[in-house]
């Protein structure tokens, strides 16, 4: 086997690791390919990317690809148009990485909402915990933990204790 110089090793081209079931990653990957420039680069697409133990990252290794010119035009398109839409949120839609309003989670926030007090962890982990059964991560725990302190505050759910510690904090729907 031969043993490559570390001026061999650093010419290599970079490995994007992009984890297409979550927006997170997605959102990265462009962010990161606009900085690229027209420089190569390979990618990895890996579903569920960050459940994954090291000894199951290895396996994934010799699958890296290079970046088509085709891919890199689209995906630069793709990153230009959410930059004019300048939206507060990215998500995953049926047609990939799309723009998003901050009442997006909504609903979802609402279905685990009760009238019973309950902690604000609860209801996020509840959400959370839809986005794992679809097999696709939106966004994170402190984005939605916002947007109910949001909602609490704007009177539309009712609260208790600190809105900006969510396992200090009950809320309900209203009475």
């Amino acid at each position: 086997m031969p043993v490559l110089s570390a001026s061999m090793e650093a010419s290599k081209p970079p490995i994007a690791w992009i984890s297409p079931d979550s927006a997170h990653s997605a959102a990265g990957f462009l962010w990161w390919l606009s900085h690229m420039a027209d420089k190569e680069c390979q990618i990895l697409d890996v579903p569920r990317l960050s459940l994954l133990d090291p000894e199951s990252m290895t396996e994934y290794l010799d699958k890296a690809e290079p970046l088509s010119a085709e891919r890199r035009a689209r995906s630069l398109g793709l990153w230009l148009q959410l930059q004019a839409e300048n939206a507060p949120l990215r998500i995953l839609g049926d047609a990939g990485l799309m723009s998003a309003p901050l009442e997006h989670f909504d609903a979802a926030l609402f279905k685990h909402a009760t009238l019973e007090w309950q902690k604000m962890a609860r209801i996020v982990a509840g959400v959370l915990g839809d986005f794992f059964l679809n097999g696709i991560y939106q966004t994170s725990d402190l984005v939605l933990g916002a947007r109910l302190a949001d909602l609490a505050e704007a009177g539309i759910l009712e609260w208790r204790g600190d809105l900006g510690h969510m396992a200090g904090c009950e809320m309900r729907l209203p009475a």
